[in-house]
């Protein structure tokens, strides 16, 4: 499969290319030697997650068709792909697809943690990524910052649709417990969770769910059906150097 470079700083794949941003500049590390720059590891773990939407069957059934028919399509997208990347990433974790993946994926999580931690406005994309960060204990490290628990209690205490659960309290315990007990196998466990919190979110504000039609806010994702790669981009095979 062709690996190709983007025109932004997003990683995705429509099954057919990978497509990786031309570089990245999350560190401020020297690259001599390239061995210990912190931005090579977390380029290959954006690699290696994007290999594992094609190599964990993120495509195998397309659920496309029943989307386009959604309310708001691009809301039910988003939230299916942040529980696909959970699937997909504990999958190559537990084939053990490469020598050094739960590292390199831990990594690039906790460091996606701690810069929407810095971010003031809370949203759904916060939530969602709170769920993800939950399940995943890549939160471990900012639990007890300041920021984090101000973000955390703005989360849970919002006063938006619930659907059967109590409070937000309630709905993002029981989701973390359903992404933690996924079936990680199965191509449609995360669909079906989607699908749930898809019922709820659709009723939330608009300031509260305008951010998850901006890919931007997630390096790594916009993976179903090729959405995020910019319609008529051009893009080049990256040198084996890149």
């Amino acid at each position: 499969m062709p690996v190709l470079a983007g025109q932004d700083l997003s990683a995705h794949t429509d099954n057919r290319e990978i497509i990786l941003p031309p570089y990245i500049n999350y560190f401020k590390d020297r690259l001599d030697p390239i061995e210990n720059n912190r931005n090579l590891s977390a380029y290959v773990a954006l690699a290696l997650h994007e290999a594992g939407h094609v190599l964990c069957g993120s495509f195998a059934i397309d659920v496309v068709p029943y989307i386009t028919r959604l309310e708001d399509p691009e809301l039910f997208r988003f939230i299916y792909n942040v529980f696909e990347d959970y699937r997909i990433e504990s999958f190559l974790a537990r084939i053990n697809a490469h020598p050094q993946i739960g590292d390199l994926l831990n990594a690039l999580n906790e460091y996606y943690t701690v810069r929407l931690m810095k971010r003031e406005e809370v949203s759904a994309f916060d939530f969602l990524s709170y769920l993800f960060d939950e399940a995943g204990g890549y939160n471990r490290m900012v639990k007890n910052h300041p920021l984090y628990r101000k973000k955390e209690s703005l989360l849970l205490s919002a006063s938006w649709n619930t659907g059967d659960y109590k409070d937000m309290h309630e709905l993002a315990s029981k989701g973390v417990e359903k992404l933690k007990g996924m079936d990680i196998p199965n191509t449609l466990s995360a669909f079906y969770l989607a699908e749930e919190f898809y019922d709820i979110i659709k009723h939330w504000p608009d300031t509260w769910t305008k951010p998850l039609r901006n890919f931007q806010n997630l390096p790594k994702g916009a993976n179903l059906s090729g959405a995020g790669i910019m319609e008529g981009a051009v893009h080049r095979p990256l040198t084996r150097e890149e």
